[in-house]
C-alpha cells in the first residue's frame, strides 16, 4: 500500500468517527496550536492540526475513550478519584490523584479502540501502539514527580 492510500484510509476513517462524535451531539474543533483535549461540559473535542492524520485519528480515538468514558457521569465520578477534585490544588498533588488519571487515560485508549475496531474503522496496529504508548509514558513522568 502505498503512502498516499494510507493517508486516504486514516482520513476516511478520521471522518467516520469525527461523524460518529456529532452524532452524540458533540463538536470537533481542529486547528494550528490546538490542545488536544475531551472538554464534556462543553461537549467538545480539540485536537491540533499540525499532527499527521495517522496521529490525528489515534488522538481523536483516544480523546472518543474519554467521551465514553464520562458518558455516565455518576459511574465516572465514583470510579476515578480525580474526578471531582479538579479545583482542589491539594488532593491534584496526592499520588492518589495521579494515579487516578493514570487509569483513565489507559482506559480512554482502551475504549477508543474498541470504539474503532466496532466502527471498522483504519488502524495501523504498530503506530497506534506507538503512539499510545508514547502519550501513557508521558503521564507516568508526570506521575512520578515529586
Amino acid at each position: 500500500m502505498t503512502l498516499n492510500e494510507r493517508r486516504k484510509l486514516f482520513s476516511a476513517s478520521f471522518n467516520i468517527l469525527a461523524n460518529w462524535l456529532y452524532d452524540k451531539g458533540y463538536n470537533l474543533h481542529v486547528d494550528t496550536d490546538e490542545t488536544n483535549a475531551f472538554y464534556r461540559e462543553d461537549k467538545l473535542i480539540c485536537i491540533d492540526s499540525r499532527m499527521g492524520i495517522e496521529k490525528r485519528l489515534y488522538t481523536l480515538i483516544h480523546e472518543c475513550g474519554h467521551l465514553l468514558i464520562e458518558d455516565r457521569w455518576s459511574a465516572y465520578a465514583k470510579k476515578y478519584l480525580h474526578a471531582g477534585v479538579r479545583d482542589d490544588g491539594r488532593k491534584m498533588r496526592s499520588a492518589k490523584y495521579r494515579v487516578s488519571i493514570i487509569e483513565e487515560e489507559v482506559e480512554a485508549w482502551e475504549k477508543g479502540y474498541r470504539l474503532a475496531k466496532r466502527l471498522n474503522l483504519y488502524i495501523d496496529e504498530e503506530g497506534f501502539i506507538k503512539d499510545k504508548t508514547e502519550a501513557l509514558m508521558s503521564y507516568f513522568e508526570w506521575a512520578s514527580k515529586p
